[in-house]
């Protein structure tokens, strides 16, 4: 018996909360809050590389939090890795490289609704969110990876005197709710 996939099938994914979205031709109706926040809370930090679970949901309130004290937008920080919950998760080494750049546009253009959906202008990752989110990374990686040697980067980024509390995703994602909650005056 043969079997025979048809690719041009399945072009969408059905979200949490059970909408059917596909990722290409995303729309700001397609955007949940909840859909979002369970994701990320699933979604393991270091591509799982980690002494114990720590998700994107958990990093994205620390980068929240980073940005507000630095003066930027709490807002930005918290969604800066929203788009994952829609393509995914990808580390940095393999991100970035050539071949990449059809993900990166898909990922780009992603960010741009939701930016819409949750009423951000301008670029998105502004230089306080870039700034934020690498000191959440680097804090994280001295508290939350196994091997944490240096990366090479050639210079110091500063890190979060705050001890990383390990989450479960249902903790991780309340712990996401409630900073939107706080961030959108929605309670």
């Amino acid at each position: 018996m043969e079997i025979v996939v048809d690719t041009s099938k399945g072009l969408f994914m059905f979200t949490y909360t059970g909408r059917k979205v596909n990722p290409g031709t995303i729309t700001k109706n397609d955007i949940n809050i909840e859909d979002i926040a369970r994701s990320l809370s699933n979604i393991c930090r270091f591509n799982g590389h980690c002494k114990t679970f720590y998700s994107v949901a958990q990093h994205s309130v620390y980068v929240s939090r980073i940005a507000e004290s630095l003066g930027g937008d709490p807002i930005r920080g918290l969604l800066h890795d929203a788009t994952e919950c829609y393509v995914g998760d990808m580390i940095r080494p393999v991100k970035y490289r050539d071949e990449m750049k059809s993900f990166i546009e898909l990922e780009d253009s992603v960010m741009d609704v939701i930016a819409d959906k949750f009423g951000i202008i301008g670029e998105f990752m502004t230089p306080d969110i870039k700034i934020a989110d690498n000191i959440a990374l680097f804090t994280e990686k001295d508290q939350i990876l196994a091997n944490n040697d240096d990366w090479g980067w050639g210079y110091e980024i500063p890190r979060m005197e705050e001890k990383i509390e390990l989450m479960y995703p249902p903790d991780a994602y309340n712990f996401f709710m409630k900073r939107y909650n706080e961030l959108f005056n929605t309670t």
